[in-house]
């Protein structure tokens, strides 16, 4: 993945993929010294997919494509 971009994002209140997993899985990445931006959210795993966490990661997932794919 070297030279490779993430954006990490979560629901806090994730019963599919648990918060407590996702953390595990962001303290990998530190350990590893992997670059990623991370965006947290008050919501669950479906739930991301309604107004207004949809629209929340999507103001913060264009603008990371764009700087990505530039």
């Amino acid at each position: 993945m070297a030279g490779k971009r993430c954006l990490m994002i979560s629901g806090r209140y994730d019963l599919s993929f648990l918060p407590e997993f996702s953390q595990q899985a962001f303290s990998s990445l530190d350990e590893w010294r992997v670059p990623y931006e991370k965006l947290l959210l008050p919501c669950g795993h479906y739930t991301l997919a309604s107004f207004p966490f949809n629209w929340w990661a999507a103001l913060r997932f264009v603008p990371f494509l764009r700087r990505v794919l530039a």
